[in-house]
């Protein structure tokens, strides 16, 4: 019985040291995977970071600025190696478009990584892609492009070898038959190696067990190779991937395998020496038996842990030594928190050996700038025994400064307690360099270097709230320059730009420091003047500061050769009583500057009720034109132009008139200038082409007299590039003989800027219609681009024929201007002609045709078919003769 109790002993305590080893190193192997898993998640997170910060930073290059230069990045050091990482950019059909190597695949389109992204706005990954290369496959990172509006644009990839991923593999800590690898959501690896050999495309039901990250994992059979391995998954924060470390469970128990066969037979032979000397060496034999495989168990237990915390040590060392980003110790214990260690990268960043930085403060990196916003956050972050944050401005040992990314956390002893801090430091200074500049052209405007619309709304709103804490004002101020478009069109768009410069310097030069000047655009400027108190205790300061600014405007400046004289209309609104927002305060003030124009130009008009109230009506005038012209409310009167050969009706001008529902019939002074101004003229006037053309081609089918009908060209149709085809689509449609239409140009028009009006002409010829010049004698001619234009009238400006009978100043030049005309071949129509008096000038003078109330006012469509079909026609004197 004693024999057998023994040797049951023997064999059971064998067996059971068997067991607990086995568990033993069952956990170890499960410790070691965790920690295998915690450093590969770790270097997977900085390689998956950095791609990822690649894609942010292209994308938002490329979204900033409509287009991206990878060349150029990468001489700035912006992108990631070449050697590893190859950096693409494909447009929104998928084709490839940019990369800083040749692509592997110039079309991406039937990617699914490039249909998925567009409708995410996420990172994707690839699975592993063929190249020419049968043993080496590629993995694709990519983000959405997206424009201005919105829309898809294409995308950002950065492309790596799947290998680079795995290329971490120890075979002396993950065996021969251990894994590594890189799954993605969708279940299928990347990439996977098991020893030396590499795997893609693999599909796995494995999942990342619940539970804490750093629970030790049981062994359980891999579904893609039938391996048992303790396993160990982690879901990449932020990224669509899981990193798998796997240690094959036969490998890691092999030594317990060895050793439990060695406990085998030493159980035998004690079991032998057991019975033969039981007598006499029972007890103290199976005394030390226990004494000796606990003493071996806790042996190997320390051993085990040893080495392990040895290999965290050695690898936690190599991590920091290896850094690219400059880490700092720093010692809790001492009031001035001194460095206690700095890795290479310190010195490579701020030229401070390690000998020069241990036991220095920190802030001897600032230099003379210790109060910067970020230096009070880390500051107090030490205090309070925490994780701190900051962008900071350092200096390194040569002077030069550098902007540092720092990073700060504590790090606690196994009571809990802060003994050190660990920093990092991250020089983001091209980055930071390149912010400043795309905030500046975000800000300012390019031309003058003035604050632009997104900053004035920023500085408005700003004011408005610190008027609003302290009871304060704001004005407004709207500045439109007096015809510029004429130094635009006459002397060049050069010209117009060293103007707006001048200007520009002028008005900030006349505001204080803390006011702020803005370009809205165009020739539009925005003064913003704060001041204390009610609004009408500054009112006298901003009447002084509008005087002071017209003043300054109006200066003499030489724009070239030229000397210009500019000026100016502005308009006042002042929080609180003309507005509680920025929006509304520059409507009003916009509103105001416009009856400053009205009033004459050259002054500045505050917003009144008044102003407001034809803010109102000029909306109601817009809102009423556009509906007119889907209503048909518009209509045409014709005036008859006549003869003075032989007093017959020898053409006919087309004149809109507007049938208001509820006002009547309204006549063009009312409501063409505004439709000018708001571009509407430019439907109104086809709509009167088409109708003008439309109706002299239907007298001719009644058999009535066949003669031309004039219509009056805008100055916005004879901006339109296309306005010769609209003509000649018009004359088509309507069936009307060229020759039959005569456009009317006015004379501001044609002479405003001759470079572009004679082609215009020319091109309008070339249809086959006739051409005159409106109201000649009211504008600057320059006589020498008359004779130029290909021209067959031109029309003496009423404002000189109703005055020809009384003043002898506007019959001298109604007379001039006849002579020239026949000098050049020209005819001559006046009119206006109202009284008997002055068609007998005008015939004294050899006028051509005259038109206007003597004869007829302009009369309806069916009314001057009666005066053709009457024959109604002037008194011819006797003994005139026909020319």
């Amino acid at each position: 019985m004693v024999a057998v109790v023994l040797l049951a002993v023997i064999w059971g305590s064998t067996a059971s040291l068997i067991r607990v080893e086995r568990a033993a190193a069952a956990r170890a192997a499960a410790t070691s995977t965790v920690e295998l898993a915690d450093t590969y998640e770790a270097q997977m997170v900085r390689a998956l970071r950095e791609i990822d910060q690649t894609l942010r930073f292209v994308k938002f290059a490329y979204e900033s600025q409509g287009k991206v230069d990878l060349g150029a990045l990468r001489a700035k050091g912006l992108l990631l190696p070449d050697l590893v990482f190859v950096v693409g950019v494909a447009d929104a059909q998928g084709r490839v478009v940019a990369s800083t190597r040749p692509a592997g695949i110039a079309d991406v389109a039937d990617q699914p990584f490039f249909r998925e992204q567009r409708a995410a706005e996420g990172i994707a990954i690839s699975q592993a892609m063929p190249t020419r290369s049968p043993n080496d496959r590629q993995v694709y990172f990519s983000r959405a492009l997206r424009h201005a509006d919105g829309s898809f644009a294409g995308v950002v990839m950065v492309s790596v070898a799947g290998a680079y991923f795995t290329s971490g593999y120890e075979a002396s800590r993950l065996g021969d038959r251990g894994v590594l690898g890189m799954l993605g959501s969708d279940g299928i690896f990347r990439v996977l190696r098991s020893g030396e050999t590499l795997g893609y495309g693999a599909r796995t039901g494995f999942r990342t067990p619940a539970g804490p990250d750093d629970a030790p994992p049981a062994a359980a059979v891999n579904d893609w190779d039938g391996r048992t391995r303790f396993t160990v998954a982690r879901d990449v924060f932020e990224f669509p991937v899981t990193v798998l470390v796997g240690l094959d469970e036969e490998e890691q128990l092999a030594p317990v395998k060895a050793r439990a066969r060695t406990y085998l037979w030493r159980a035998a032979a004690a079991s032998l020496a057991l019975v033969v000397l039981l007598a006499v060496l029972g007890r103290s034999s199976w005394k030390l038996a226990r004494t000796r495989i606990e003493a071996n168990r806790a042996l190997q237990e320390e051993v085990t842990i040893r080495r392990l915390a040895q290999a965290a040590l050695n690898l936690r060392n190599r991590a920091i030594e290896s850094s690219v980003n400059a880490i700092l110790i720093l010692d809790s214990s001492r009031p001035e928190y001194p460095i206690e260690y700095v890795n290479p990268a310190f010195q490579r960043i701020t030229g401070y050996s390690s000998d020069e930085a241990l036991g220095r403060d920190g802030s001897f990196l600032l230099g003379d700038e210790k109060e910067q916003a970020g230096v009070h956050e880390i500051r107090k972050a030490l205090r309070e025994k925490r994780e701190g944050h900051a962008v900071l401005r350092n200096y390194r040992k040569d002077g030069s400064p550098f902007w540092n990314e720092f990073y700060l956390a504590p790090v606690r002893n196994d009571e809990g307690i802060v003994t050190h801090f660990v920093g990092v430091m991250n020089d983001v200074t091209e980055a930071k360099t390149y912010e400043e500049q795309l905030a500046h052209q975000a800000n300012y405007d390019g031309l003058t270097g003035l604050a632009n619309r997104n900053l004035l709304q920023d500085r408005l709103q700003q004011a408005i709230a610190s008027a609003r804490r302290s009871g304060g004002s704001v004005a407004a101020i709207f500045l439109d320059l007096d015809n510029f478009k004429v130094v635009n069109d006459s002397l060049g768009h050069n010209v117009g730009d060293e103007m707006l410069r001048v200007v520009a310097a002028r008005l900030r030069a006349s505001v204080r420091e803390s006011d702020t000047v803005a370009r809205l655009g165009g020739d539009e400027f925005v003064v913003l003047f704060s001041g204390r108190g009610e609004a009408s205790a500054i009112e006298s300061d901003i009447t002084a500061l509008g005087m002071k600014l017209l003043a300054q405007v109006a200066q003499p400046v030489m724009l070239g050769e030229r000397p210009v004289l500019p000026t100016c209309s502005m308009g006042i609104s002042v929080y609180p009583q003309d507005g509680e927002d920025g929006g509304t305060l520059l409507k009003h003030a916009d509103a105001a500057m416009y009856r400053a124009k009205e009033l004459g130009r050259n002054r500045f008009q505050f917003f009144t009720a008044d102003v407001h109230e034809r803010i109102r009506r000029r909306m109601e005038l817009e809102t009423s034109l556009r509906l007119a012209l889907e209503r048909d409310e518009f209509e045409l009167h014709y005036q008859p132009q006549v003869g003075l050969a032989d007093g017959r009706i020898s053409g006919v001008e087309a004149l809109i008139r507007w049938r208001h529902p509820q006002r009547g019939l309204i006549g063009p002074s009312h409501f063409v200038g505004f439709a000018e101004e708001t571009g509407l003229i430019v439907p109104i006037g086809e709509w009167v082409l088409q109708r003008a053309c439309a109706q002299n081609r239907a007298w001719q089918e009644q058999g009535l007299a066949t003669v031309p009908v004039a219509v009056n060209m805008s100055a916005r149709q004879c901006e339109r590039p296309d306005l010769d085809a609209v003509i000649a689509r018009t004359l088509r449609e309507t069936r009307l003989a060229p020759h039959l239409l005569e456009l009317e140009i006015t004379e501001s028009v044609s002479m405003a800027n001759p470079e572009q009006s004679v082609p215009l002409m020319r091109r309008l010829k070339d249809t086959g219609v006739s051409l005159s010049i409106d109201d000649f004698g009211t504008g600057f001619s320059n006589l020498s681009y008359l004779k130029r234009f290909p021209v067959d009238r031109l029309k003496i400006d009423l404002s000189f024929i109703r005055e020809i009978t009384t003043d002898p100043g506007s019959l001298a030049i109604s007379e001039a201007i006849i002579t020239m005309s026949h000098r050049l071949n020209l005819q001559v129509v006046a009119e206006g002609v109202e009284t008997a008096g002055q068609l007998e000038l005008l015939r004294e003078r050899r006028c051509d045709t005259v038109q206007g109330f003597h004869f007829s006012p302009p009369v309806t469509a069916d009314a001057f078919a009666r005066l053709l079909r009457e024959g109604r026609k002037l008194a011819v004197p006797e003994g005139q003769v026909a020319e």
